[in-house]
C-alpha cells in the first residue's frame, strides 16, 4: 500500500460516499477545503492530503497538517479513515507507519491527533500505532469539527 499526496477531489469520491466520521456534511465540506475548493476558516501553516490505495483501489484516506498557532514541531493527524470493506485487515497500521514515516520527513518531532472520547475503535488504533492520551481538545480553536471532550493523544516521532 502506499499513501500518494492527492488534492484531485475526483480521488476522494469514493472515500466521501463511504466515510462517516459521525460529523455529518463537515468531512465533506472539509475535503471541499483540503482540496483547495473554497476558503479555510482557519488558514493552516502546513497540510498534506493522502488517499491510501491498495489493490489499485481508493482504500482511506488521511493527512497532515499544522495550525498557525502549533508549535513548529507538531504536526496533526488529518481525517483518519479506513472504507469498511478493508477494515480490520491491518490497513490502519499501514497508514500510520507511512504517515509517521511522511512527518519525519518533514522534520517534525510529535504527531498528534484528535479523536471522539467514545469511539473505542479509534482510540484502539491509536493507541495501537503508538499514541498516548494526553488531554481533551477544549483549549483549541474553536470553530473546528472538534468537540472540547474529544481526546488528544501524541506519538513522538
Amino acid at each position: 500500500m502506499l499513501l500518494t499526496q492527492s488534492r484531485d477531489l475526483v480521488d476522494f469520491i469514493p472515500l466521501l460516499q463511504e466515510l462517516d466520521f459521525g460529523v455529518g456534511d463537515k468531512f465533506s465540506l472539509s475535503m471541499l477545503h483540503w482540496c483547495g475548493i473554497g476558503q479555510r476558516a482557519y488558514p493552516l501553516a502546513f497540510w498534506e492530503v493522502y488517499i491510501a490505495i491498495a489493490n489499485q483501489q481508493a482504500i482511506g484516506v488521511t493527512g497532515l497538517y499544522r495550525q498557525m498557532h502549533t508549535p513548529s514541531q507538531i504536526v496533526w493527524v488529518g481525517w483518519f479513515g479506513v472504507r469498511p470493506n478493508y477494515r480490520r485487515r491491518g490497513f490502519a497500521s499501514i497508514m500510520m507507519d507511512e504517515l509517521k514515516d511522511l512527518a519525519r520527513g518533514f522534520n517534525f518531532k510529535e504527531l498528534w491527533v484528535f479523536t471522539e472520547p467514545d469511539n473505542e475503535a479509534a482510540l484502539g488504533c491509536y493507541r495501537k500505532a503508538g499514541f498516548i492520551e494526553v488531554d481533551t481538545s477544549k483549549e483549541e480553536v474553536p470553530g473546528t469539527t472538534h468537540e472540547p471532550s474529544d481526546v488528544k493523544l501524541k506519538f513522538l516521532l
